[in-house]
């Protein structure tokens, strides 16, 4: 699905950022979903770790299927919180554009 964020030039896309992390109440949900996403990092890291100690120790069959659902978990929760915050900065973008429109009218 291609959004109209997607479409504007790298300088609009950051200049947009920028204005939409300036606001405070608007950007709350944005900077939470950037909490997260650098958790999700954190935990692909531990995933990794875990799954690589797990490997020299010679763990059993249940450690393995719980680092691969670690790290599977983590994955899809970092996708979506990615997500988030596209859609988040999309709508921004969109009420941004459809108040310009109203300005020229």
């Amino acid at each position: 699905m291609e959004m109209y964020i997607d479409r504007l030039s790298k300088e609009e896309k950051d200049k947009l950022k920028k204005d939409f992390l300036s606001l405070k109440e608007d950007a709350l949900i944005y900077k939470k979903a950037q909490r997260l996403f650098i958790i999700c990092l954190v935990g692909l890291m531990y995933g990794g770790f875990v799954i690589f100690y797990d490997i020299y120790n010679d763990a059993g069959v249940l450690h393995y299927v719980l680092d691969g659902l670690l790290i599977i978990f983590t994955i899809i929760f970092a996708y979506k919180t990615h997500n988030m915050k596209r859609v988040e900065l999309n709508k921004y973008a969109i009420s941004k554009k459809d108040k310009k429109e109203k300005k020229k009218k």
